[in-house]
Protein backbone atom coordinates (compact mmCIF):
# COMPACT_ATOMS: atom_id res chain seq x y z
CA UNK A 1 0.00 0.00 0.00
CA UNK A 2 2.67 2.30 0.77
CA UNK A 3 4.45 1.67 -2.12
CA UNK A 4 1.96 2.44 -4.14
CA UNK A 5 1.35 5.81 -2.42
CA UNK A 6 4.77 6.61 -2.65
CA UNK A 7 4.24 5.39 -6.67
CA UNK A 8 1.52 7.97 -7.17
CA UNK A 9 3.30 11.14 -4.98
CA UNK A 10 6.26 10.40 -7.57
CA UNK A 11 4.13 10.22 -10.35
CA UNK A 12 1.96 13.16 -9.43
CA UNK A 13 5.17 15.41 -8.90
CA UNK A 14 6.05 14.42 -12.25
CA UNK A 15 3.05 15.55 -13.80
CA UNK A 16 3.52 18.76 -11.87
CA UNK A 17 7.45 19.55 -12.96
CA UNK A 18 5.69 19.29 -16.62
CA UNK A 19 2.75 21.41 -16.26
CA UNK A 20 3.27 25.27 -17.21
CA UNK A 21 3.04 27.43 -13.84
CA UNK A 22 0.26 29.29 -15.36
CA UNK A 23 -0.95 32.02 -13.21
CA UNK A 24 2.51 31.27 -10.45
CA UNK A 25 4.29 34.24 -12.38
CA UNK A 26 2.64 36.96 -13.47
CA UNK A 27 4.03 38.06 -17.18
CA UNK A 28 4.59 41.62 -17.63
CA UNK A 29 3.63 43.75 -20.14
CA UNK A 30 5.96 46.51 -21.96
CA UNK A 31 4.11 49.11 -20.69
CA UNK A 32 5.10 47.62 -16.74
CA UNK A 33 9.13 47.03 -17.96
CA UNK A 34 8.88 50.43 -19.24
CA UNK A 35 7.68 52.06 -16.05
CA UNK A 36 9.98 50.46 -14.43
CA UNK A 37 13.10 51.41 -16.45
CA UNK A 38 11.73 54.86 -17.01
CA UNK A 39 11.76 54.70 -12.93
CA UNK A 40 15.95 53.98 -12.96
CA UNK A 41 16.81 56.70 -15.55
CA UNK A 42 14.59 58.82 -12.88
CA UNK A 43 16.99 57.51 -10.49
CA UNK A 44 20.15 57.74 -11.97
CA UNK A 45 19.23 61.47 -12.81
CA UNK A 46 18.67 62.14 -9.11
CA UNK A 47 21.86 60.97 -8.33
CA UNK A 48 23.95 62.48 -11.17
CA UNK A 49 22.05 66.25 -9.38
CA UNK A 50 23.70 64.96 -6.70
CA UNK A 51 26.86 64.05 -8.21
CA UNK A 52 27.26 60.67 -6.91
CA UNK A 53 28.02 59.55 -9.78
CA UNK A 54 28.48 55.42 -8.98
CA UNK A 55 25.27 55.04 -7.88
CA UNK A 56 23.57 57.24 -11.02
CA UNK A 57 25.90 54.48 -13.00
CA UNK A 58 24.34 51.69 -10.96
CA UNK A 59 20.70 52.54 -12.23
CA UNK A 60 21.57 53.22 -15.57
CA UNK A 61 22.80 49.92 -15.75
CA UNK A 62 19.46 48.52 -14.45
CA UNK A 63 17.84 50.68 -16.66
CA UNK A 64 19.48 48.68 -19.49
CA UNK A 65 18.67 45.16 -17.92
CA UNK A 66 15.12 46.11 -18.39
CA UNK A 67 15.71 47.53 -22.14
CA UNK A 68 17.22 44.61 -23.26
CA UNK A 69 13.94 42.74 -22.10
CA UNK A 70 11.46 45.50 -23.25
CA UNK A 71 12.94 45.57 -26.78
CA UNK A 72 11.69 41.95 -27.10
CA UNK A 73 7.99 42.53 -25.57
CA UNK A 74 7.33 46.08 -27.48
CA UNK A 75 6.19 45.96 -30.95
CA UNK A 76 6.29 49.69 -31.54
CA UNK A 77 9.99 49.67 -31.26
CA UNK A 78 11.27 50.73 -35.19
CA UNK A 79 14.76 50.59 -35.83
CA UNK A 80 15.19 53.96 -35.39
CA UNK A 81 13.89 53.64 -32.11
CA UNK A 82 16.61 51.03 -31.12
CA UNK A 83 19.58 52.64 -32.40
CA UNK A 84 18.37 56.22 -30.49
CA UNK A 85 17.80 54.77 -27.41
CA UNK A 86 20.80 52.92 -27.08
CA UNK A 87 23.34 55.75 -28.60
CA UNK A 88 21.79 57.99 -25.83
CA UNK A 89 21.87 55.27 -23.03
CA UNK A 90 25.64 55.11 -24.29
CA UNK A 91 26.10 58.52 -24.41
CA UNK A 92 24.52 58.36 -20.46
CA UNK A 93 26.52 55.45 -19.29
CA UNK A 94 29.88 57.33 -20.80
CA UNK A 95 29.52 60.79 -18.48
CA UNK A 96 28.49 59.64 -15.49
CA UNK A 97 32.22 57.72 -15.69
CA UNK A 98 34.06 60.43 -17.56
CA UNK A 99 35.73 62.21 -14.75
CA UNK A 100 36.59 64.95 -17.16
CA UNK A 101 33.17 65.87 -18.41
CA UNK A 102 31.76 69.05 -16.58
CA UNK A 103 28.87 67.97 -13.91
CA UNK A 104 26.38 69.80 -15.94
CA UNK A 105 27.37 68.00 -19.28
CA UNK A 106 26.87 64.68 -17.21
CA UNK A 107 23.39 65.85 -15.82
CA UNK A 108 22.29 66.44 -19.49
CA UNK A 109 23.39 63.42 -20.81
CA UNK A 110 21.28 61.35 -18.80
CA UNK A 111 18.08 64.39 -18.90
CA UNK A 112 18.18 63.32 -22.54
CA UNK A 113 17.90 59.80 -21.73
CA UNK A 114 14.92 60.46 -19.01
CA UNK A 115 13.32 62.61 -21.96
CA UNK A 116 13.43 59.86 -24.38
CA UNK A 117 12.34 57.00 -22.32
CA UNK A 118 9.57 58.84 -20.95
CA UNK A 119 7.89 58.78 -24.58
CA UNK A 120 7.07 55.11 -23.97
CA UNK A 121 5.47 55.35 -20.82
CA UNK A 122 2.28 57.91 -21.76
CA UNK A 123 2.11 58.24 -25.64
CA UNK A 124 0.75 61.46 -26.51
CA UNK A 125 1.45 63.22 -22.90
CA UNK A 126 5.29 63.09 -23.47
CA UNK A 127 8.05 65.19 -20.96
CA UNK A 128 9.54 66.77 -24.03
CA UNK A 129 6.52 68.82 -24.20
CA UNK A 130 7.88 70.94 -21.45
CA UNK A 131 11.02 71.98 -22.45
CA UNK A 132 8.59 74.86 -24.83
CA UNK A 133 8.79 77.53 -23.14
CA UNK A 134 12.99 77.39 -21.96
CA UNK A 135 13.65 77.18 -25.93
CA UNK A 136 11.49 80.16 -26.96
CA UNK A 137 12.60 82.19 -23.89
CA UNK A 138 16.29 81.18 -25.32
CA UNK A 139 15.38 82.09 -28.90
CA UNK A 140 14.09 85.09 -27.73
CA UNK A 141 17.14 86.09 -26.36
CA UNK A 142 19.06 85.38 -29.33
CA UNK A 143 16.56 87.62 -31.23
CA UNK A 144 17.12 90.67 -28.83
CA UNK A 145 20.69 90.26 -29.12
CA UNK A 146 20.94 89.94 -33.08
CA UNK A 147 18.40 93.43 -32.74
CA UNK A 148 20.47 95.36 -30.26
CA UNK A 149 24.26 93.71 -32.42
CA UNK A 150 25.28 92.24 -29.10
CA UNK A 151 27.31 89.49 -31.01
CA UNK A 152 29.03 88.53 -28.18
CA UNK A 153 26.11 87.54 -26.07
CA UNK A 154 24.12 86.06 -29.22
CA UNK A 155 26.84 83.78 -29.08
CA UNK A 156 26.41 82.56 -25.92
CA UNK A 157 22.53 82.57 -25.73
CA UNK A 158 22.78 80.55 -29.22
CA UNK A 159 25.37 78.20 -26.99
CA UNK A 160 22.35 78.07 -24.59
CA UNK A 161 20.04 76.73 -27.21
CA UNK A 162 21.35 74.78 -28.65
CA UNK A 163 22.47 72.48 -25.87
CA UNK A 164 18.92 72.45 -24.71
CA UNK A 165 18.10 71.40 -27.95
CA UNK A 166 20.36 68.63 -28.33
CA UNK A 167 19.26 67.57 -25.14
CA UNK A 168 15.48 66.96 -26.11
CA UNK A 169 16.39 66.15 -29.59
CA UNK A 170 16.58 62.14 -29.52
CA UNK A 171 13.21 61.92 -27.86
CA UNK A 172 11.82 64.28 -30.74
CA UNK A 173 13.89 61.88 -33.11
CA UNK A 174 11.17 58.96 -32.20
CA UNK A 175 7.79 60.65 -30.80
CA UNK A 176 7.89 63.97 -33.24
CA UNK A 177 6.00 63.85 -36.54
CA UNK A 178 8.75 62.84 -38.93
CA UNK A 179 8.64 65.98 -41.40
CA UNK A 180 8.11 68.33 -38.67
CA UNK A 181 10.99 67.49 -36.80
CA UNK A 182 13.26 67.05 -40.05
CA UNK A 183 12.23 70.68 -40.88
CA UNK A 184 13.04 72.16 -37.61
CA UNK A 185 16.84 69.83 -37.50
CA UNK A 186 17.35 71.19 -40.23
CA UNK A 187 16.53 74.85 -39.46
CA UNK A 188 18.58 74.64 -36.28
CA UNK A 189 21.73 73.11 -38.40
CA UNK A 190 22.00 75.75 -40.65
CA UNK A 191 21.59 78.25 -37.52
CA UNK A 192 24.47 76.38 -35.67
CA UNK A 193 26.34 76.10 -39.08
CA UNK A 194 26.28 80.05 -39.46
CA UNK A 195 26.73 81.26 -35.92
CA UNK A 196 29.27 83.59 -37.11
CA UNK A 197 26.80 85.55 -39.45
CA UNK A 198 26.39 89.16 -37.89
CA UNK A 199 23.60 90.71 -40.19
CA UNK A 200 21.22 91.69 -37.89
CA UNK A 201 18.29 91.97 -40.43
CA UNK A 202 18.76 88.68 -41.97
CA UNK A 203 19.02 87.00 -38.45
CA UNK A 204 16.00 88.74 -37.10
CA UNK A 205 13.81 88.77 -40.12
CA UNK A 206 14.81 85.70 -42.00
CA UNK A 207 16.75 82.80 -39.72
CA UNK A 208 15.28 83.25 -36.58
CA UNK A 209 11.33 83.75 -37.19
CA UNK A 210 11.69 80.21 -39.21
CA UNK A 211 13.52 78.31 -36.17
CA UNK A 212 10.45 79.76 -34.24
CA UNK A 213 7.78 78.71 -37.00
CA UNK A 214 8.99 75.41 -36.54
CA UNK A 215 9.17 75.10 -32.53
CA UNK A 216 5.38 76.21 -32.79
CA UNK A 217 4.84 73.40 -35.37
CA UNK A 218 6.81 70.81 -33.58
CA UNK A 219 5.21 71.77 -30.24
CA UNK A 220 1.78 72.54 -31.12
CA UNK A 221 0.86 68.54 -32.44
CA UNK A 222 -2.51 67.21 -30.57
CA UNK A 223 -2.19 65.79 -27.31
CA UNK A 224 -0.15 68.28 -25.57
CA UNK A 225 0.51 67.73 -21.66
CA UNK A 226 0.02 71.41 -20.02
CA UNK A 227 1.11 71.90 -16.55
CA UNK A 228 0.81 74.99 -14.83
CA UNK A 229 3.33 77.84 -16.19
CA UNK A 230 3.30 79.86 -13.02
CA UNK A 231 5.00 76.62 -11.31
CA UNK A 232 7.24 76.11 -13.99
CA UNK A 233 8.51 79.52 -14.21
CA UNK A 234 9.05 79.80 -10.35
CA UNK A 235 11.69 77.40 -10.90
CA UNK A 236 13.45 78.17 -13.76
CA UNK A 237 16.82 79.91 -13.39
CA UNK A 238 17.51 83.26 -15.18
CA UNK A 239 19.35 81.07 -17.71
CA UNK A 240 16.86 78.92 -19.03
CA UNK A 241 18.62 76.04 -17.54
CA UNK A 242 16.56 72.96 -19.00
CA UNK A 243 17.28 70.52 -16.24
CA UNK A 244 15.66 72.54 -13.75
CA UNK A 245 12.57 72.56 -14.74
CA UNK A 246 12.41 68.92 -16.18
CA UNK A 247 13.69 68.11 -12.79
CA UNK A 248 10.30 69.39 -11.26
CA UNK A 249 7.81 68.46 -13.83
CA UNK A 250 9.28 64.95 -14.34
CA UNK A 251 8.53 64.46 -10.57
CA UNK A 252 5.51 65.52 -10.45
CA UNK A 253 4.51 63.32 -13.77
CA UNK A 254 6.57 60.07 -12.41
CA UNK A 255 5.02 60.56 -9.34
CA UNK A 256 1.40 60.62 -11.02
CA UNK A 257 2.50 57.50 -13.23
CA UNK A 258 2.90 55.59 -10.15
CA UNK A 259 -0.39 56.51 -8.49
CA UNK A 260 -2.03 55.21 -11.81
CA UNK A 261 0.42 52.01 -12.22
CA UNK A 262 -0.80 50.91 -9.00
CA UNK A 263 -4.27 51.74 -9.77
CA UNK A 264 -4.06 49.30 -12.82
CA UNK A 265 -2.23 46.56 -10.37
CA UNK A 266 -4.94 46.56 -7.76
CA UNK A 267 -7.51 46.23 -10.52
CA UNK A 268 -5.98 43.01 -12.30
Amino acid sequence: MRKRIFCAMILAMFVLSMTPNIGLAEERSSEDIWFEANKWVEKSLQYAHRQQYEDSKRFLERFSDLFNEVRMEDDRLTMTDLYVITHIYDEAKEAVISVKMDDSKRVEAITSLRLLTDVYITPGKPLWKEVEPTLNQLLQRMNDAAESEDWNTYQYELDEFIAAYDTVRPALNVDAEKGVFQALDASIAYLNENRSLSDRSRLTEDILPHVEKHLELIFSEEGQDVSDPSLIWVIISISGVIVVCLSYVGWKKYKGEKDRYRNRRRQR
